[in-house]
């Protein structure tokens, strides 16, 4: 009997605790704050309300120790909320009852003193951000609230994960899609982005989520040293835009889903004198808030690189591997950082654009040269290769490297005696470094605008021709045969290539053997020339031209 009184005791006590407790005292789903820390939280501390996409500032109190925002949520919805500060920010994220606490943190990483909620919502109803200073000092809060994109896959390859995972394709930049486009595109919906200045960059991940790098044009969004950088929803909402103080040169998806940038900025040294900065950089999907992972100053301007996500998760920030490319004495820098481990190395080897420079299987180099003969007047091309120690193995003059397709085959252009301008031909290099011309029945005229190569090592050229119609897209097979030639109406912007083989490009949409993919009744408009597929039969568009409006298009199959 005893033994049933004190059970009933015991059991009696916990109801009253439960009943009189704080809110957040119960234990809690992914908690890594002490509980007891938001006792004397109340209802008054609620000072505004959030939507998703939003951000609201909130001023600390002297009078309060916590502040708070609430929010609609729904069971489901996966959510990200930032709580930054220039002080020390805690957060905790409160149910519907505002009393349990479904998560909590102090610092989003050993990085900052910023504070970052992650959950998937298990209920319905108005949900609760608290927050507070952690020393209670006197402060501003900026809290962010965003729906949080697809959890990254347990794959680490980005070039799978994503459709679009970088600018013209995959890390070797030949326009190859994992994803397949429209095959009747229409306009599906029309964005307007913050800026009217030209998109540069065209990304879209696995969630159909656009980002946008535009140049700057000196509006109100984008500043006369930078450009902006935003993220469209596959909803055709804005999910966040940011700012840049530098020029955003190259852009990738990471394998944690975030986007990793090369920014070329200046710092000031002198009136009228600046030093030239190269920037690695992680952006938060979700906020768009950027990280500086490295950076160092180097006077040129010509130092081209790029940002390469390398098949084991990791994210190289390269250099060319050309040493006659660099203007000055120096030797950049190249960079690995690793998204798991938060680290930052050395790399021992350098990745560039196959424009310029490829790395074959054997580690071997193919690069693409260009130098002015002062004497003659003339601009010479041509194309070297070196085997793995550097030494060089063969030359080729007149020609300009295209590219390297999945199966091997090395794609050039060839130009006259000096790459005047005269009549060229694209063609395949072979391994002793002779270029067979495609036989064709029109020649062109200088190099292509641009290119594409298909996982049947089909190349796909954006070319303007001597007689008209002046812009043309031509496929060929890898033995240079063609498979068909179409006008278009844009010069300029980028090819892609779906996994079905269909291709978009000049402001035209094409099958595998050329055939228009067009809606019966209104085909896609307006021509656009930066495209990227996106996932579900989605295909993006956007103007790279100077007389931009700044708007991006989201194109889906008509109905049947």
């Amino acid at each position: 009997m005893t033994s049933l009184r004190l059970l009933v005791g015991l059991f009696s006590a916990s109801i009253f605790a439960y009943a009189c407790a704080a809110p957040g005292e119960q234990a809690s789903e992914g908690n890594d704050t002490a509980e007891d820390e938001l006792v004397g939280l109340a209802r008054a501390d609620v000072v505004g309300t959030l939507a998703y996409g939003a951000k609201i500032e909130v001023p600390s109190s002297p009078g309060r120790r916590y502040r708070a925002v609430t929010f609609a949520g729904k069971t489901g919805d996966a959510v990200e909320i930032w709580v930054r500060s220039a002080a020390d920010a805690r957060a905790w994220l409160l149910g519907p009852d505002f009393r349990k606490t479904l998560a909590s943190n102090d610092d989003a990483d050993a990085t900052t003193k910023n504070a970052r909620l992650t959950f998937t919502l298990t209920s319905d109803g108005e949900h609760t951000i608290a927050f507070r200073e952690a020393a209670n000092a006197a402060t501003t809060f900026a809290v962010s609230l965003a729906k949080a994109g697809p959890a990254p896959s347990a794959g680490t390859d980005v070039c799978a994960k994503h459709p679009w995972p970088m600018a013209y394709g995959c890390r070797d930049r030949q326009g190859r899609s994992s994803g397949t486009g429209p095959t009747r595109p229409v306009i599906g919906w029309q964005a307007q982005l913050p800026s009217p200045c030209a998109v540069q960059h065209l990304l879209v991940d696995a969630a159909g989520t656009a980002f946008v790098s535009q140049d700057s044009c000196q509006d109100t969004f984008t500043t006369a040293r930078g450009g902006g950088f935003t993220a469209v929803r596959a909803d055709g909402t804005i999910a966040w835009k940011t700012s840049l103080l530098g020029r955003l040169k190259d852009l990738a998806l990471g394998s944690d889903d975030a986007l990793y940038g090369y920014v070329m900025g200046s710092r000031p040294i002198a009136p009228w004198t600046s030093a030239v900065v190269h920037g690695f950089y992680r952006f938060d999907p979700a906020t768009g808030a950027g990280t500086k992972l490295f950076s160092e100053e180097i006077g040129s301007d010509r130092m081209p690189r790029t940002i390469t996500p390398l098949p084991d998760g990791r994210v190289q920030f390269s250099v060319p591997a050309d040493p006659l490319e660099y203007p000055e004495s120096v030797t950049p820098s190249a960079k690995i950082y690793d998204p798991k481990t938060k680290t930052l190395s050395d790399a021992t080897t350098s990745i560039s654009t196959p424009w310029l420079r490829a790395t074959l299987a054997d580690g071997s180099t193919l690069t693409s040269r260009t130098t002015y003969d002062q004497a003659q007047s003339l601009r010479l091309f041509w194309v070297e290769k070196r085997d793995a120690a550097g030494a060089l193995s063969w030359k080729t003059d007149s020609a300009q490297l295209l590219g390297v397709g999945p199966q091997g085959t090395t794609f050039a252009n060839m130009y006259g005696q000096y790459g005047d301008g005269g009549p060229a031909a694209p063609g395949r290099l072979l391994a002793d470094g002779t270029l067979v011309p495609f036989p064709l029945a029109t020649p062109k005229s200088g190099s292509p605008w641009t290119m594409a190569v298909g996982p049947d090592d089909a190349l796909v050229l954006g070319h303007r021709k001597s007689a008209s119609p002046a812009n043309t897209i031509a496929k060929y097979t890898k033995t240079g045969a063609l498979v068909f030639e179409a006008p278009v109406f844009v010069e300029g912007g980028n090819i892609a290539i779906d996994a079905a083989g269909n291709i978009y490009g000049g402001g035209a949409a094409f099958g595998p053997t050329g055939a228009r993919l067009e809606a019966p009744a209104k085909p896609w408009v307006p021509a656009l020339d930066r495209v990227a597929v996106g996932p579900n039969g989605t295909l993006f568009a956007a103007w790279t031209r100077p007389n931009s409006t700044g708007t991006i298009y989201k194109l889906v199959d008509a109905a049947p």
